[in-house]
């Protein structure tokens, strides 16, 4: 018998452990739990706004620059310029500032910050991005180390909630951080998520440690996002845009249109918002003498349309009104007196792993918790318990082929799937581990599989 808190004398002949092998064992064991925890509190910092509260026109003039951003290297923007209202006075430095000012102001304000990072991503129609973590990505290289943002976002310039609309593919988050002194993501297996469906107008915030990607989508149309990291310093090789840049990239200045009170049902803040449009002369001919050596705006956008399958075009064809864009107003179904962390982000328990052997498509995990995508009561975001099991991600060519031939047979209309994604127990899956396209974790399928 052992007595609690005194150890037992070893066996006759055994070999003793070594006190230092111990130890070092019992450290590790606190460093995961310690990481554990950490990831336990981030995964808690995922905000959805669903107004970004902007100033009138601005929506619009990010879209129009949109597709030049993209085919940009990512911008810095100090913090300086952000406090004062904007960097280089385009409609994304416009954006930063009013971004900070209507919602990371207070976020930020007991953290030493140094400035912003911008990039925008337009994604050809259904297309999705892998599970990734933001970083440093020059420091990773140079060094080894990975330094993350304090806070990742996403202003979404797309998407559609209406009904009978085919949503984007969500942002989903995941409950996992890569932990540097342990080497490896924490924890090896995510068991909570959040997904954020695109819609223009609206703001996603979470803490900048959180592994996150986007799923693939049925939607027929381009998805944009101008996508801002806010950093406690500025990650190497990452600079403000430069005049000659602009120019290249056909980016002109905003001038203020004239300013009018904001409020419910536009996609600016309740008190003065003023409205912004884009300069006549978009280039100083100074700048554009500097900048010869760039293609002609006009063709280098229909060589970057040509080459993204016409995303830049869908884009460009966007209609969306100002107050379609608000988030606030949308026939008062959402208000402007959102509380200030965000709106309330419903919550799902998948169904227990133990015994599970079958695939649960995402959408149908929804519906049976009575939350509808689309339509007048639609949900922006859902966090998502699934112990046990893994975030699948599925192809909707393939689904929808599936999909068609069952309702052949059948000669019943299936309701449309939202989501292209299924959570799945580990033996479903075709190696031991998670398939790499699906959420994070530390293990990879071996090549013959």
């Amino acid at each position: 018998m052992v007595t609690a808190g005194v150890a037992a004398p070893a066996a006759a002949g055994a070999a003793p452990q070594p006190a230092a092998c111990c130890g070092a064992a019992a450290a590790k064991a606190d460093a995961a739990a310690a990481a554990e925890a950490a990831a336990a509190a981030a995964a808690a910092r995922v905000h959805v706004h669903s107004a970004a509260r902007l100033p009138l026109g601005l929506l619009d003039a990010l879209r129009r620059d949109a597709p030049a951003i993209a085919r940009a290297p990512n911008f810095w923007v100090p913090r300086k310029a952000i406090e004062a209202g904007g960097g280089g006075g385009t409609a994304a430095d416009a954006a930063v500032a009013g971004l900070y000012a209507a919602h990371m102001a207070p976020r930020l304000a007991d953290s030493s910050w140094e400035g912003a990072e911008y990039w925008v991503q337009v994604y050809q129609p259904g297309r999705g991005l892998a599970f990734h973590f933001d970083k440093d990505e020059q420091l990773l290289v140079e060094e080894g180390a990975m330094a993350h943002p304090v806070w990742s976002s996403v202003l979404y310039l797309t998407g559609d909630d209406g009904e009978g609309a085919a949503r984007e593919g969500p942002t989903v988050v995941i409950d996992q951080v890569f932990d540097q002194a342990l080497g490896r993501p924490v924890p090896e297996d995510p068991s909570s998520c959040v997904l954020v469906y695109p819609r223009a107008g609206a703001y996603c915030v979470f803490d900048g440690r959180l592994g996150h990607g986007v799923l693939d989508s049925f939607a027929p149309g381009a998805r944009a996002t101008l996508l801002v990291n806010w950093w406690a310093a500025r990650p190497r090789g990452v600079r403000p845009a430069t005049v000659q840049q602009l120019a290249g990239l056909g980016i002109g200045p905003l001038r203020r249109a004239g300013c009018q009170q904001g409020g419910a049902g536009s996609d600016g803040p309740a008190g003065n918002a003023c409205a912004v449009e884009a300069e006549a002369e978009t280039v100083p001919a100074a700048a554009a003498a500097e900048a010869e050596t760039v293609p002609a705006p006009a063709a280098a956008e229909a060589a970057a349309a040509a080459a993204d399958g016409g995303a830049a075009a869908a884009l460009e064809a966007l209609t969306l009104s100002s107050s379609s864009d608000a988030g606030c107003g949308g026939g008062g179904r959402r208000a402007c007196s959102e509380p200030p962390g965000g709106a309330a982000i419903p919550e799902v328990a998948a169904p227990a792993a133990a015994g599970l052997d079958r695939a649960v498509l995402v959408d149908d995990l929804l519906r049976g918790a009575g939350l509808a995508l689309t339509g007048p009561r639609a949900a922006s975001a859902v966090r998502i318990r699934h112990p046990g099991l893994v975030l699948l991600p599925l192809d909707p060519e393939q689904v929808g082929e599936q999909q068609q031939r069952q309702q052949a047979q059948a000669g019943l209309a299936a309701p449309r799937l939202q989501t292209a994604a299924a959570f799945v127990p580990p033996s479903m899956l075709p190696c031991d581990s998670e398939a790499s396209s699906g959420e994070g974790s530390s293990t990879s399928c071996d090549e013959e599989c």
